[in-house]
């Protein structure tokens, strides 16, 4: 984590898909994202091109909750104490 990681900020996102090919079209063409595969069911992207690191992860169509839902990281500089 650099240092320009701020106290309590979002440091991390993880969405689900259906589809991650597919989703690197969409949102390489949309936004201009690179990303990085991790395998057949995540892919990443860095703050480099969206402002803050993240991924997408393969999900069941109409996964609610939990499995579907995003997944939000923060960045803490004192875990302890926060």
């Amino acid at each position: 984590m650099g240092g320009t990681t701020q106290h309590h900020a979002i440091n991390y996102v993880e969405f689900a898909t259906t589809d991650i090919e597919k989703t690197k079209q969409i949102y390489g063409k949309a936004f201009g994202w690179s990303f990085q595969d991790w395998g057949p069911d995540y892919i990443s992207f860095s703050k480099s091109s969206a402002g803050v690191d993240g991924g997408f992860r393969k999900s069941e169509a109409g996964a609610g909750a939990g499995p579907g839902a995003p997944l939000v990281v923060l960045y803490s500089r004192d875990l302890k104490a926060t």
